[in-house]
C-alpha cells in the first residue's frame, strides 16, 4: 500500500514539475516555429527588426526572414561593402541566404568599398544559396564556392570567347541548376575548339551561330555535361543554339538581335530547339530592339511552327507597331496544331501608327426607298438571325455598340485567329487585354471573352 502510494506521489511531482516548467516559459516561446516562419516571412523589413528585439524566441525567426533573400541591385556601393562584410565574418548568417542578386563586383579597376578577397569568403559561406543574381559572370570569385544552384541569372552585356569558356567550363560544378538566364547578353559568336571545327561546321552550315575559327581557343568538353536538370532558358539565339540540345527544356525564352540580313536563320535556330530531351511547352521569341523587322519575326515564328508545330504556349515580345504583329500572326497559327495560349508583351512604347486602325463601322441604315412603314415594323418585328447578320462585318466579328473600339478590333482579330487555330484558348493582346474561352463548355472552338487587362 505504501509503495502504492509512493508511486502515485512520483506521478503527481513530475506533473507538477512540467506543470512548473510551463509556466516559466514565456508566451512567445510557445509559439510554433513554423508559425513564426510564416508571420515573419510577410512583415516588413521594420517590423522583422523591431520584432527581434522584443523576445529572443523571434531573432532566429527574424534573422532567416532578413537574410533568405538579399537584393542588394539598387544598393549603394557602401551597403552592398557592410552586406558582404557581415556575411563573410558571421558564417551562421551566411548561412540564412538562399537568394542573392547585387548590380557590382569588386575589381582591381574599381575603387569599390569591399575587396574580392572578402567578397569570395562571402560566397563561400553561402552554402545553401539556391538562386544568383550577378552584374558578370566572374570565375575566381565562384571557383571556391560549395553551394549548389538551382537558378543562375548573368546581366553581362557582352562576353569574351574566354569569358563564355570559363562560364561553360563552370556550369558542370552546378549540376542542379534548372533556370539559367543570360537576358541582355548580345553574343552572335561562338568560338568553338579546331579539333571539333570540322564536325561543327557541317552542323553550323545554315545556322544563325557564327563560328570563328581561332587555332588558340578551346571550347570545353565539359560542355556538354553542363545544365543536366535545366528546364527554364533564357539566351540569345546563337546560346540558346548550344545549350538548347540534351537538356530537359520546358520553356526557353530567345532573344532575336539580328535580321535575316544579318545572317539569322530561323530554321536551324528551331530545329536545334528539337533536339532537348522533352517536348518544348512554351517559347517567348524577345525581339531585342527596333532593328528586328516584322519580316525576320515572321521567319522566325513560321519555323517555330514547322519545328514545334506541337507547341501549347507562344509568347511574343514586340516593339513595332500593333497592327503589324497581328497581320504576321494571321499567316504562322496554321502551323501550329495544339496552340492554346498566345500571348503578346510589348518592350518598348509603341510608335506612332503609319496608318489608322480599322474602323468597325455602324450597321447600314435602310435607304428611304426600302424602307418599310412604321405599321409593318411593328406588326411585323424583324427576326433574330437577320438583326444578327445585319450586324456582322467582312472580319466575321458581332459589333456591338456598348463595347469600346479597341475590344471590338481585338474580337475581330480573335474571329481570324481561332479559325486558324482552332484549339486557341487564351490570348493576352499588346494592350494587356486578356481573352479567354469558357473551358466548362464542350465545343470544338469556343468563343473567347474578354476577362480584364493584365499587369505587366
Amino acid at each position: 500500500m505504501g509503495s502504492v502510494r509512493a508511486a502515485d506521489l512520483t506521478d503527481i511531482l513530475l506533473e507538477l514539475d512540467v506543470h512548473v516548467q510551463t509556466k516559466v516559459r514565456a508566451p512567445a516561446e510557445c509559439v510554433p516555429t513554423e508559425v513564426l516562419a510564416a508571420v515573419f516571412a510577410h512583415a516588413e523589413r521594420a517590423d522583422r527588426v523591431a520584432l527581434a528585439c522584443t523576445a529572443k524566441a523571434f531573432v532566429a525567426p527574424a534573422l532567416r526572414a532578413l537574410y533568405s533573400e538579399l537584393n542588394l541591385m539598387e544598393a549603394k556601393d557602401e551597403r552592398v561593402g557592410q552586406c558582404i562584410a557581415t556575411l563573410a565574418s558571421k558564417r551562421y548568417i551566411a548561412r540564412l541566404v538562399r537568394s542573392f542578386g547585387c548590380s557590382t563586383l569588386p575589381s582591381s579597376t574599381s575603387s569599390s568599398s569591399f575587396s574580392t578577397l572578402t567578397f569570395g569568403i562571402a560566397f563561400s559561406n553561402m552554402h545553401e544559396l539556391k538562386s544568383l543574381t550577378l552584374p558578370q559572370f566572374d570565375a575566381p570569385l565562384l571557383l571556391h564556392t560549395s553551394f549548389r544552384l538551382q537558378k543562375f541569372v548573368v546581366l553581362q552585356e557582352s562576353m569574351s570567347p574566354g569569358e563564355f569558356r570559363d562560364m561553360m567550363a563552370w556550369l558542370p560544378s552546378q549540376p542542379a541548376i534548372t533556370h539559367f538566364a543570360l537576358p541582355r547578353l548580345v553574343m552572335n559568336t561562338i568560338v568553338v575548339n579546331t579539333a571539333e571545327t570540322a564536325d561543327k561546321s557541317a552542323n553550323a552550315k545554315g545556322s544563325d551561330v557564327n563560328l570563328d575559327i581561332e587555332p588558340s581557343s578551346t571550347f570545353p568538353t565539359s560542355s556538354s555535361r553542363a545544365l543536366p536538370r535545366l528546364t527554364y532558358l533564357e539566351a540569345p539565339a546563337a546560346v540558346s543554339t548550344i545549350l538548347a540540345p540534351g537538356r530537359p527544356l520546358e520553356c526557353i525564352a530567345v532573344w532575336i538581335h539580328n535580321t535575316l540580313y544579318d545572317g539569322l536563320r530561323p530554321s536551324a535556330l528551331m530545329s536545334a530547339l528539337t533536339r532537348s530531351s522533352v517536348p518544348l511547352q512554351k517559347v517567348i521569341v524577345k525581339a531585342a530592339s527596333c532593328k528586328i523587322d516584322a519580316r525576320t519575326l515572321e521567319r522566325v515564328l513560321m519555323a517555330a511552327g514547322a519545328e514545334l508545330g506541337d507547341l501549347e504556349v507562344l509568347e511574343v515580345h514586340w516593339v513595332l507597331e500593333d497592327e503589324i504583329l497581328y497581320k504576321h500572326i494571321l499567316h504562322v497559327l496554321p502551323r501550329f496544331r495544339a496552340l492554346h495560349t498566345l500571348r503578346f508583351r510589348r518592350r518598348l512604347p509603341p510608335p506612332p501608327p503609319s496608318s489608322p486602325p480599322p474602323a468597325c463601322l455602324p450597321p447600314p441604315s435602310p435607304s428611304p426607298s426600302t424602307a418599310r412603314p412604321k405599321t409593318a415594323s411593328r406588326s411585323n418585328p424583324p427576326s433574330p438571325a437577320s438583326t444578327l447578320s445585319s450586324r456582322r462585318r467582312s472580319t466575321g466579328t458581332l459589333v456591338s455598340p456598348e463595347m469600346p473600339l479597341p475590344r471590338a478590333h481585338e474580337r475581330g482579330h480573335l474571329a481570324l485567329w481561332c479559325k486558324s487555330c482552332p484549339t486557341l484558348r487564351s490570348v493576352v493582346f499588346l494592350s494587356g487585354a486578356e481573352w479567354r474561352a469558357d473551358c466548362k463548355r464542350s465545343v470544338v472552338a469556343p468563343t473567347l471573352s474578354f476577362v480584364g487587362l493584365v499587369s505587366e
